[in-house]
């Protein structure tokens, strides 16, 4: 008895095993055949379709059947592939997966298949009876979708003409079809007109009771709104003309053209904006002393351009439903090894930054850095140069001058002179009173001098002179300004020790000879 008892048992752990062999094999032996890969699904829900081969029970297999009955779920696929048609996308066969496991790494390697790149709501999944169907989120978008592809009607441009008209066919198009390529066309350009002037009256009267002088030249302003005209036709062309119901391969490269071209449009019309801007800026900075903004502002200008062009080029990859993200990861790494490779070109650029940020000096101050005392003349983006007096020029990179102590000798509210007057031993007190007064007066005559902080004194009795001290503090903007103060208080200084009967000292010495008495 024991052994026909382990015969059977063998034989219910084979039947267990093999049932559980058959699960884990995957879906594909219960799927359906139209279903079993996102290839199938696809040209099951479109190829049945098409007039040559119509057969909507078919086409309605890939449709979910959370969404009802089959004339439910037929409407929905008609309704879908409209709406595909609408957007101009088009499948192609060869770049549909075949695998029936297909998985999709952007989505935590779940099964799922994106349509585009264009619209993240349409996407198949795989159920648990192992078919490719399109998914629960792909249904309930659909009417919003639908109504933004089409907010005229599917029927919209097919109503103009009588049917038995409409329907006679010229050059593979429908009358109707020509008749509603007529009409965009027409209606393109009188929009195009329409909105430019009309923008341009709106735009202009804003600007110029908000800006007043700055308002920028007419001409550019209407330049500008030209392009935003453009884009706003070419968008709505884009909207009117899926009522059309082109073919879809050929749709497909029309719509490409519309994203393309009113990308090239609104980019154009974002410069001509940043070149509006730049002049508005211009003619703020001219009013401002500080000519570091003159330098800043053509670098801010650029990189908005840079900016604008970047954004353009990447929403161009996207039309053409190109991923992104290795693209990213290839310049991510690129950019690392580039920074590497460049630490002092990036140390510089930010030490740039860091100038132009905090502003220690001005173009035309007077500084002191590590013993190079200069004027500025130029803040670049690499580095600051400085013209020194003896008229060579000094170079230093950003990255080190944002970490050098700058002795900005152009900011000084005063600027001090120290001199010494020195007198004979000749001079008489009284005289030297009267000098020491005179100056004083001098000082509160002067419009250059600051007479709080000025002074005179009587200071030493030197080997060969009388010492008088000056302290003057003068008003001056720059150095050449300052040399100018200084020429005209030395003439009027000489004036006063000459009406005062002193004269200057100069370094002598006197010689005493002794005789020798005779032997």
């Amino acid at each position: 008895m024991m052994i026909p008892l382990n015969r059977m048992i063998l034989k219910q752990f084979l039947a267990v095993l093999l049932i559980g062999l058959t699960s884990v094999s995957g879906y594909s032996q219960s799927a359906d055949p139209d279903l079993v890969s996102p290839q199938k699904a696809i040209e099951t829900h479109l190829i049945y379709l098409q007039d040559d081969s119509y057969n909507p029970e078919r086409s309605a297999k890939a449709i979910p059947a959370s969404v009802g009955n089959l004339k439910e779920r037929k409407a929905v696929a008609i309704k879908l592939k409209e709406l595909f048609d609408g957007m101009g996308l088009y499948l192609d066969p060869e770049l549909i997966p075949q695998n029936p496991d297909y998985v999709d790494t952007n989505y935590n390697n779940q099964n799922i298949y994106s349509l585009t790149t264009l619209d993240a709501s349409l996407y198949l999944i795989r159920d648990t009876s192992g078919n490719w169907v399109y998914s629960d989120a792909t249904i309930q978008g659909l009417d919003e979708a639908y109504k933004e592809i089409y907010p005229f009607g599917v029927d919209f441009l097919k109503n103009l003409l009588p049917y038995n008209v409409g329907m006679q066919s010229f050059l593979g198009l429908a009358l109707w079809q020509w008749s509603g390529i007529g009409i965009l066309i027409i209606g393109a350009f009188l929009l195009r007109f329409l909105l430019t002037q009309l923008l341009s009256l709106f735009v202009g009267i804003l600007f110029r009771s908000a800006l007043k002088q700055y308002a920028p030249e007419r001409g550019k302003l209407t330049e500008m709104l030209r392009f935003f005209s453009i884009f706003l036709v070419i968008r709505g062309l884009d909207i009117a003309s899926s009522s059309l119901q082109l073919n879809p391969y050929l749709y497909n490269y029309i719509t490409i053209g519309f994203l393309l071209s009113g990308c090239v449009a609104l980019v154009f019309g974002f410069l001509k904006a940043i070149d509006i801007l730049n002049e508005y800026l211009i003619k703020i900075v001219a009013r401002t002393d500080n000519q570091m903004d003159d330098q800043f502002l053509p670098v801010v200008v650029r990189v908005l351009n840079i900016l604008v062009i970047g954004a353009g080029v990447v929403y161009a990859l996207t039309v053409f439903n190109i991923d992104l993200t290795a693209i990213l990861a290839g310049l991510s790494v690129g950019a690392l090894a580039l920074a590497l490779a460049a630490q002092d070109t990036v140390k510089n650029f930010l030490g740039s930054v860091t100038v132009f940020v905090d502003k220690p000096f001005k173009i035309g101050d007077y500084v002191k850095v590590n013993g190079v005392e200069a004027t500025v003349e130029s803040v670049g983006i690499r580095s600051t140069r400085l013209r020194t007096p003896d008229r060579s020029l000094v170079t230093i990179p950003n990255g080190e001058l944002s970490n050098m102590t700058i002795d900005n000798l152009g900011e000084r509210n005063l600027r001090r002179w120290k001199t010494v007057l020195g007198l004979t031993y000749e001079s008489k007190p009284e005289a030297i009173q009267s000098l020491c007064q005179s100056i004083k007066e001098l000082y509160a005559r002067s419009e250059h001098v600051d007479v709080e902080n000025s002074s005179v004194h009587l200071h030493t009795l030197n080997a060969s002179s009388i010492d008088v001290l000056l302290l003057i503090y003068m008003d001056a903007n720059s150095y050449d300004d300052e040399l100018d103060i200084r020429e005209q208080l030395i003439f009027e200084i000489m004036d006063l020790v000459a009406k005062e009967g002193l004269s200057f000292a100069f370094p002598s010495q006197s010689i005493y000879i002794e005789s020798q008495p005779k032997s």
